[in-house]
């Protein structure tokens, strides 16, 4: 089988950057989420750019400050200027009151960014059917960055309205299906909040995955907590993260990989067909490259 371990909100502080980048330097990370509208975006782009075996992907995390100007975007800001607080939360309770011409202006200047910064739009993103997947994916043509597709596949009992099996996402494309890609979901176990901590284990959930002709794509939060981290994110989704570092660095992950055949790869290889990943474990020596597996 093959497996994308994708790292989400790279880019949201110097300090949560370090474990990010250490889960792709020591670990089997191949896929970044990378935000940039938070105080560890450029840094980001700059390790990023430095490793273009790493596919990277476009996280509209909306927790931060708007990349177009707090004047030029009134509707998404609060009065101190930053994105307004359900912003962030939009994909579970909704939003209102955002003008449409606002969040498109954020939503260009965003990929503008990654342009500037990277020399290159990035890979993917996920849009939906609301007022900000509607800018998001109107940009997405302009620019050509993919939307759509994957599927998830949740393993366990019904949970969070998450049925077991496969579940459609609202912005599927299935002219992605004969791509077979899907993130791999197993909720109803331990998982990020924080009274979860001592018995949320990733390496368990990792494990799950069943054999099968599919591109299993994992999503991690590796990171370590500084003040900024621990300020948004304290009750879900904080010291997590550090479990998840270790994790992706493990020689426990790793031999799970080695065991199993499993062929790592990156979101471009899965979509295109390339090998970008496993020629670049095979030129660093790697014991993961497949060719050493087989």
């Amino acid at each position: 089988m093959k497996v994308i371990f994708r790292a989400d909100d790279v880019g949201y502080t110097p300090v949560s950057n370090r474990g990010a980048f250490r889960s792709m330097e020591e670990g089997v990370v191949s896929l970044v989420e990378l935000m940039v509208d938070c105080p560890g975006s450029e840094e980001a782009m700059e390790f990023l750019k430095e490793r273009p075996w790493i596919s990277v992907n476009w996280h509209t995390h909306w927790w931060g400050t708007p990349v177009a100007g707090a004047e030029n975007v009134p509707s998404l800001v609060d009065a101190s200027g930053h994105f307004r607080k359900d912003l962030g939360n939009s994909h579970r309770f909704g939003i209102s009151g955002i003008d449409y011409e606002d969040m498109l202006r954020e939503c260009r200047a965003e990929v503008e960014f990654y342009l500037r910064k990277m020399g290159r739009v990035p890979d993917a993103t996920n849009v939906g059917n609301s007022i900000i997947g509607r800018a998001k994916k109107a940009v997405c043509d302009e620019y050509g960055i993919v939307y759509g597709y994957n599927r998830y596949y949740h393993y366990g009992p019904e949970a969070a309205g998450h049925k077991p099996g496969m579940n459609l996402p609202e912005d599927w494309d299935p002219k992605y299906e004969e791509k077979r890609i899907f993130e791999y979901e197993n909720f109803g176990r331990p998982g990020l909040l924080l009274k979860d901590y001592k018995q949320y284990d990733p390496l368990e959930m990792i494990m799950t995955m069943p054999e099968g002709d599919y591109v299993w794509m994992r999503s991690e939060h590796p990171g370590y907590v500084d003040e900024r981290i621990w300020e948004d994110t304290a009750e879900i989704c904080s010291i997590q993260r550090c479990k998840d570092v270790e994790a992706l660095c493990s020689p426990e992950l790793k031999a799970w990989i080695r065991e199993n055949h499993v062929e790592l790869v990156n979101l471009r290889d899965a979509l295109y067909g390339s090998r970008e990943y496993q020629n670049y474990l095979l030129a660093t020596g790697s014991d993961l490259a497949l060719e050493r597996l087989l």
